[in-house]
C-alpha cells in the first residue's frame, strides 16, 4: 500500500497565424503554428509491500500440489544449535536440502510470503519492504506546422487542396527516482504489514505494533537504496497532401458529387538513456537539510498521527542538489564510479505511409437528403526495434506491416412537421494500432537465480523463461456504426433523442499491468519451446445505447433574464467484448474505457459582453483493462462541478476564467474489480483554475 503527495506545474506558449487571399475564382491560404509545452511533476511516496525477502526462506514440499499438511509452527519437535528448529515432517513431505535425513531450519530454501513453498502454505508474510520515494519528471513538447492550400472554382466545378509539413517533439528531459528502502524481516517484532479496514474502502490504513508505527515516521529507519535519472526524446516529422474535387449540378435531385485523395508520410523516432547513478547518504535522516514541511494531514483527517505521510523532501532543493552532484559539488550525493554510461540508445523508429481515396454523392428531393460514399485507405509501416538479451547480447530487428480498409457510409436526413428532423446513418471507421504496442523491444527474460539462494548464478546456469515483445503485425480496429435520431429545433428549445449501435472487430484494448503479473502481454505461442508473450487484438465488441439532449433558453423573458438558459445531456450504453486471451476463452466483459452512463447539466447566462456558466457532469465507472487471472482493473465513477466566466474585450479580444472540479472530487479512483472494495489507487488533485486572454489580429 502507498500514500503519496505531489505537485504539478504546466506552462504553455503558442503562436498561431493565418493569411488568406481571395480572388474572383480562387482562394489561397497560409496557416502557421508554433506551440511549446513544459511540465514538471514531483511526488513524495511512502510505500509498504509484503514480499519474499532474504530471511523469508520456507520449507519446500516434495509434492508442491499437496494440501492438508500441518503448519511449521505446529510441527516443531526440537532444536539444534547449528540447524535451528527440528520439524516432525518426513523427507517424503519436505525436501531434505542438506541431505541429513531430518527436516530442520537448514532445509528452508525458497523465499515466500506463505508458510510453506507448496499448496499447504497459508498467508504468512515474515517481512515487507519499507520504502520512501521521491521522484521528479520534467517534460517538454513542441508542435510546429505550416500548411499551404486553397480552392478554385469554375461553374459547377470546385477543387480544394492542401499541403502541410509538421514537426513534433515529446521529450522526457528528466526522470529522477530516489529510493530509501529497508527490508523489514521480522522488523521490531512485526511479521509483515497488516491492512486495516476503515469505514471507507478508499482509505485503508497500515497496521504494525507500536514500535513499528513509530519507526515508520523516523527518517533514520530508511536506508539509501538508489538514485537514478533517465531521459527520452521522441520526435515525428509528418508530411501530408490532399485534394478534393466537387461537381455541383444546377437543378435536379443530385446536389453534388465529390472525389478526392490523401497521402501521408510519417517518420517517428524515440531514443533515450540514463545519467550516471548517484550514491547517497546512509539513511534518509542524513538529508535533513533538504526536507520540506512535513505532511501531517491528508484527505481531510483520514491520514493523521501515526498514519501521516510525515517527512517529505523539498522538490526544488532536491532537483538543485542533483544538478550540483553531477557538477561534483553536492554535500549529499556523489557520482557512482561503477556506473556504466549509456549511449544515445534508439528505442524505436517507425516509418508509416498511407494513401487514401474517396468518392461520395449527395441527393435531395421532397425534404429528404441522402449522402453516401466510400473511402479506401492503404497503410504501410516499417518498424525498427531493439532486442534485449542479457546472455547473448543486444541487437536490433525490423518488421513490415500493411493493411487496406474499405469504409462505406450512408446518411439520411428527413425534415418532418413541427421543426423536427429525422436522421439515420450506417457508417464505418477504423483506428491504427497503438505505436507503443507495435514498437516495444523484444526482451529475453532469464531466471538468473534458479537455485533460489538469493545470489545470481553463473550465466551457464541461467534459464530462459519467456520472450516478451511488441507486435508490429497488429491489425487496425474496425467498426460499423448504426445511428437513428429524432431532433427538434424551436425558437427557445432544441432537443434530440438518438439510438446507436457499434460492432467492433480487432479491437485494441489497453491491458493493464498487474501487481501479480504483467497483464498487458498475451501468450502468443512459443519459440523453440520458450513461451512468447506479445500484444494482440481483441476479437469483437458491441456497444449499444441511447443519447438524450435538451437546450432551453429564456429568450422570451425580460432583460437580464433573457440571457439565461439550461442544457442537459444523458448517454446510457451497454457493451460486451470477447477478449481473445487464451486463459479467458468464453469470457464476456464490458468493452474497455466505455462507461455505462455519461450525464451533464449546465446553467448559463450571457449578456452585455459577459458569459457565465455553472455545470455538473458525471461519468460512470468502466473497465480500464484486462488483467492476468481475471484481476480486472476498473475506474470508478466521478462527478465534477465547474464554473466559468468570460468577458469580450472589444470585437477581437476575450478574457476568461474557468474553475474545474470546484468541490475537489476525486480525479481517479482505480480498483480491482467493479466494486469499490479492492482499492488500487485513489487520487485527488484539487480544483484547476485556468486564466486566459486572447486577441485576434
Amino acid at each position: 500500500m502507498e500514500l503519496a503527495v505531489g505537485e504539478t506545474q504546466v506552462r504553455r506558449l503558442g503562436v498561431n497565424g493565418s493569411l488568406d487571399w481571395r480572388g474572383g475564382q480562387q482562394e489561397l491560404h497560409l496557416r502557421l503554428q508554433y506551440n511549446r509545452y513544459e511540465g514538471e511533476e514531483y511526488r513524495n511516496r511512502l510505500n509498504f509491500r509484503n514480499d519474499g525477502l532474504a530471511g523469508t526462506e520456507r520449507l519446500v514440499q516434495v509434492d508442491s500440489g499437496r494440501t492438508g499438511l500441518a503448519q511449521p509452527d505446529a510441527m516443531v519437535v526440537g532444536s539444534d544449535p547449528d540447524l535451528g528448529r527440528i520439524y516432525g515432517y518426513s523427507t517424503a513431505d519436505m525436501k531434505d536440502v542438506d541431505g541429513d535425513g531430518r527436516i530442520t531450519d537448514a532445509d528452508r530454501d525458497v523465499r515466500s510470503i506463505y508458510s510453506l513453498a507448496g499448496a499447504s502454505g497459508v498467508w504468512d508474510p515474515m517481512g515487507f519492504r519499507l520504502r520512501r520515494f521521491w521522484e521528479a519528471t520534467r517534460e517538454s513538447g513542441l508542435l510546429s506546422s505550416i500548411t499551404v492550400g486553397g480552392r478554385r472554382w469554375d461553374g459547377p466545378w470546385r477543387i480544394d487542396y492542401d499541403v502541410s509539413l509538421s514537426r513534433s517533439q515529446d521529450d522526457l528531459d528528466e526522470g529522477a527516482l530516489l529510493e530509501f528502502r529497508t527490508d523489514a524481516v521480522e522488523w521490531l517484532g512485526n511479521r509483515g504489514v497488516r491492512v486495516v479496514e476503515t469505514d471507507d474502502p478508499r482509505f485503508r490504513l497500515w497496521g504494525l505494533n507500536p514500535a513499528g508505527m513509530a519507526a515508520v515516521q523516523d527518517p533514520a529507519a530508511y536506508d539509501f537504496r538508489h538514485l537514478g535519472d533517465e531521459w527520452e526524446q521522441t520526435s515525428e516529422t509528418l508530411a501530408q497532401a490532399q485534394f478534393g474535387l466537387t461537381y455541383t449540378p444546377t437543378g435536379g435531385w443530385l446536389e453534388s458529387v465529390q472525389a478526392g485523395g490523401r497521402y501521408m508520410h510519417s517518420n517517428r523516432r524515440s531514443a533515450g538513456g540514463a545519467r550516471p547513478d548517484l550514491i547517497g547518504p546512509e539513511t534518509l535522516a542524513d538529508l535533513e537539510g533538504l526536507f520540506g514541511a512535513p505532511v501531517t494531514d491528508l484527505f481531510d483527517g483520514r491520514y493523521v498521527g501515526d498514519h501521516r505521510l510525515g517527512v517529505v523532501l523539498d522538490s526544488r532543493r532536491m532537483s538543485a542538489e542533483i544538478e550540483r552532484a553531477y557538477r561534483g559539488d553536492s554535500a549529499y550525493f556523489t557520482v557512482d564510479p561503477a556506473f556504466e554510461p549509456q549511449a544515445d540508445a534508439e528505442r524505436f523508429r517507425l516509418k508509416e505511409q498511407a494513401a487514401a481515396g474517396y468518392v461520395m454523392a449527395a441527393a435531395r428531393w421532397a425534404g429528404t437528403e441522402i449522402t453516401g460514399g466510400v473511402r479506401v485507405e492503404h497503410t504501410r509501416s516499417k518498424v525498427s526495434f531493439p532486442i534485449l538479451d542479457a546472455l547473448r547480447g543486444d541487437g536490433r530487428d525490423q518488421r513490415r506491416n500493411s493493411f487496406t480498409n474499405v469504409l462505406p457510409s450512408l446518411h439520411l436526413r428527413r425534415a418532418l412537421e413541427g421543426d423536427k428532423v429525422l436522421r439515420a446513418a450506417i457508417w464505418t471507421s477504423f483506428a491504427r494500432p497503438d505505436i507503443a504496442r507495435m514498437t516495444s523491444a523484444r526482451q529475453y527474460v532469464y531466471d538468473q537465480d534458479p537455485d533460489r539462494d538469493g545470489e545470481v548464478n553463473p550465466e551457464a546456469d541461467w534459464i530462459l523463461q519467456e520472450i516478451r515483445q511488441g507486435n508490429p503485425d497488429l491489425k487496425p480496429m474496425e467498426a460499423i456504426g448504426y445511428d437513428l435520431s429524432l431532433e427538434h429545433y424551436g425558437r427557445s428549445t432544441a432537443w434530440s433523442a438518438a439510438l446507436f449501435h457499434k460492432d467492433i472487430h480487432n479491437f485494441l484494448y489497453r491491458a493493464s499491468t498487474s501487481s501479480i503479473r504483467d497483464g498487458g502481454l498475451i501468450d502468443r505461442g512459443d519459440e523453440n519451446g520458450t513461451p512468447v508473450r506479445a500484444y494482440a487484438n481483441g476479437r469483437r465488441a458491441r456497444i449499444s445505447g441511447v443519447e438524450l439532449a435538451i437546450r432551453h433558453g429564456l429568450d422570451w423573458a425580460p432583460a437580464p433574464l433573457d440571457g439565461l438558459g439550461v442544457t442537459a445531456n444523458l448517454t446510457w450504453q451497454v457493451s460486451r467484448a470477447d477478449a481473445n486471451i487464451v486463459w479467458r476463452v468464453g469470457d464476456r466483459l464490458p468493452f474497455t474505457e466505455t462507461p455505462e452512463t455519461l450525464a451533464s447539466v449546465e446553467l448559463f447566462w450571457q449578456g452585455g459582453g459577459w458569459e457565465a456558466a455553472a455545470g455538473w457532469s458525471r461519468q460512470g465507472g468502466f473497465l480500464e483493462g484486462m488483467d492476468s487471472f481475471a484481476n480486472d482493473p476498473y475506474e470508478q465513477a466521478y462527478s465534477f462541478v465547474d464554473i466559468s466566466l468570460r468577458r469580450r474585450l472589444g470585437g477581437d479580444g476575450l478574457a476568461s476564467i474557468q474553475i474545474r472540479n470546484l468541490l475537489n472530487s476525486h480525479t481517479y479512483w482505480y480498483t480491482f474489480g467493479s466494486g469499490p472494495e479492492d482499492l488500487r489507487e485513489y487520487i485527488r488533485t484539487g480544483p484547476t483554475v485556468t486564466l486566459a486572454i486572447s486577441r485576434s489580429f
